[in-house]
């Protein structure tokens, strides 16, 4: 499912199919996993910005996370290419989310979740090629 090798594009290129599921993989674990911290934090009475801070935190370790094990099952050839491309397109579905869901303009929104999403790509794909060397 999150293996490069047979699912690398044979050119080097990136490999779109496998860049849609990560995005869908990553987006479903990461907002299941906020909204039930959401639920619990509100639920013991935390306010607004503590949950907004705590899912935040949270997201961003996971996402962490989420691109190191990417990387390691990528080609170093492709890997950081294959790693932006995921990155934009889990930005991209953030940032409409939080639109919706926060009710804050698009544009707010959509920089913030690129901040995040590249921050913790970077990141992530720093650890793996450490974990490789």
């Amino acid at each position: 499912m999150w293996s490069g090798g047979a699912n690398q594009a044979s050119s080097g290129g990136i490999n779109y199919s496998l860049v849609v599921r990560q995005v869908g993989i990553l987006q479903l674990v990461l907002n299941l996993i906020g909204f039930g911290l959401g639920i619990a934090m509100g639920a013991s009475g935390a306010g607004l910005d503590a949950v907004i801070v705590a899912v935040l935190f949270l997201g961003t370790v996971l996402l962490i996370a989420g691109f190191a094990w990417i990387s390691l099952k990528l080609e170093r050839a492709t890997m950081w290419k294959h790693l932006a491309a995921v990155a934009l397109g889990v930005a991209i579905v953030t940032a409409v989310l939080n639109s919706i869901v926060l009710q804050v303009p698009l544009a707010g929104a959509t920089i913030g979740a690129l901040a995040q999403t590249f921050i913790s790509m970077g990141i992530g794909g720093a650890i793996a090629n450490r974990i490789r060397s």
